[in-house]
């Protein structure tokens, strides 16, 4: 089976609100698999760019928000095969703890159907991947040891 990797990255968006820290996930439909998940913003690196200047373009661009990086949060890795090719790829992302900067000055795409901000204690359940359920639960511990800036 051919192979191929693939880097991407993205973060967990936070602010406060008046019931505690909020969390940004989106509704998206999976392009490999057609079914309806919920997951944080993320994406492929573009030519030249960094890890984090993707994830802060890949924020604003599924979501309409600008972000602050705050820190790096960890890389995750896994695998699935391509329905479409029939490849078998290793994916890594790089995920950062971001805070929320305001609405971006574009609209958003369409990658995402929705996004909605979550309480930060629910958000790691309404996930759709354990990858991302995991990096949510780092981001808590982030949040609760050290507080928002």
């Amino acid at each position: 089976m051919p192979e191929r990797s693939e880097r991407s990255a993205g973060g967990v968006v936070y602010r406060r609100a008046a019931h505690g820290i909020e969390v940004l996930v989106g509704h998206q439909t999976d392009w490999n698999t057609g079914e309806a998940t919920v997951r944080l913003p993320k994406g492929h690196l573009d030519t030249g760019e960094t890890p984090e200047q993707a994830a802060l373009r890949e924020v604003r661009e599924e979501t309409g928000r600008l972000a602050r990086v705050r820190e790096r949060l960890d890389e995750t890795r896994y695998a699935f095969t391509d329905r479409r090719s029939g490849e078998r790829v290793a994916k890594s992302v790089v995920y950062y703890l971001m805070e929320d900067a305001g609405s971006g000055p574009e609209t958003r795409d369409d990658e995402m159907e929705r996004i909605e901000w979550v309480a930060l204690a629910d958000a790691a359940e309404r996930l759709s991947f354990e990858t991302e359920r995991a990096i949510v639960r780092r981001a808590a511990e982030t949040l609760q040891s050290s507080g928002p800036p």
